[in-house]
């Protein structure tokens, strides 16, 4: 069983927190709000721009005081707890890291690392995943149970494919790194295209016929692939086929949680659990449309005053591309 605890900075006696606080996710799911603050001489009041979340975490939350990892660790030890990883396993990577720092990570313990990486990384806040008992695996990745699970490209990646940015750099002339880059671009393009659905690993090794024929090096297994590509948040893992389709039905339907909030702001939540910032105004007001109580007739006819395309046959197919756009991130059950 695992808790996840989030806090920031240095030490609360009272409940498990965390250290140095970075980025505030939970800021990138709520709308900003208007706050108030005294002018530099007192006499009136200067908005300022605030979330809900940032108010509720940071300045009413109780307790909310600030802890190294190293005090957080000790203090869910003492209630048996143990910590297991961070939410997002790329900020587990020490990405950026001077050569000096990588080699005094060479020599720390598990936990030592984390909060040495706190250090390199500034990180101000934390999403850490705490277990009750001890790891079968040491608390280290096991990428053979990635056979068990289903594997999906990020909306990271989705993003980079439709802006044309590469979706991986070349091997740089070592042998074994082309290899395996020519597989992971393979690999990418395909993921991209079945969007949002999955592949298993035993189809990915079909597909990428790996490992790669008698006489091309590469050292890895696609499990060792693949889990690096979940690290650098190219890929991203489920347990289970998601209920999502690429392709809207005659009544399209979206989450009721995306629906509220497209008609709220421009943050909207995906059935991956993702928070994606959406400024398309007809996208928004498309998804808070997508109840599946309408034709898409009815609902390219309710979008008449936003939608710029002459003629009802013009518009339907605007209405296609967005919902192919809306199907491929994770939006639409049927």
């Amino acid at each position: 069983m695992s808790t996840a605890s989030t806090a920031r900075g240095r030490g609360s006696p009272g409940r498990a927190s965390l250290p140095p606080r970075s980025r505030k996710p939970a800021r990138r799911r709520t709308r900003p709000m208007r706050c108030f603050a005294p002018s530099s001489n007192g006499s009136r009041r200067l908005p300022i721009a605030r979330s809900t979340s940032a108010l509720y975490h940071d300045d009413l939350a109780e307790p909310n005081d600030p802890v190294y990892f190293r005090e957080f660790a000790a203090h869910a030890g003492a209630h048996g707890l143990e910590f297991a990883s961070e939410a997002q396993l790329r900020v587990t990577r020490p990405i950026g890291v001077a050569p000096s720092m990588l080699q005094l990570f060479a020599g720390l313990d598990r936990l030592e690392r984390e909060q040495y990486l706190d250090f390199a990384h500034l990180r101000r806040f934390r999403q850490s995943l705490l277990c009750r008992c001890e790891s079968t695996t040491g608390f280290r990745l096991a990428p053979e149970r990635i056979a068990s699970m289903r594997i999906a490209a990020s909306t990271a990646l989705l993003r980079a494919a439709a802006d044309g940015k590469p979706l991986i750099r070349s091997g740089q002339g070592d042998a074994a790194a082309d290899v395996e880059a020519q597989a992971l671009r393979a690999l990418f393009e395909w993921l991209v295209a079945i969007a949002p659905q999955t592949a298993s690993l035993s189809e990915i090794e079909e597909r990428l016929l790996w490992p790669p024929p008698s006489g091309a090096a590469s050292p890895r297994s696609i499990e060792a692939l693949v889990a690096d590509a979940c690290l650098d948040g190219s890929l991203m893992l489920q347990l289970h086929r998601p209920a999502l389709v690429a392709l809207a039905g005659e009544r399209p339907l979206a989450s009721v949680v995306s629906r509220w909030q497209a008609g709220r702001g421009v943050r909207v939540t995906n059935l991956w659990h993702e928070t994606i910032q959406m400024h398309d105004q007809i996208a928004l007001r498309l998804l808070a449309l997508l109840d599946g109580s309408r034709t898409r007739t009815e609902v390219a006819a309710a979008m008449t005053d936003i939608l710029p395309a002459s003629g009802a046959a013009a518009r339907e197919q605007r209405i296609d591309e967005y919902l192919r756009q809306l199907g491929k991130h994770g939006f639409l059950l049927r």
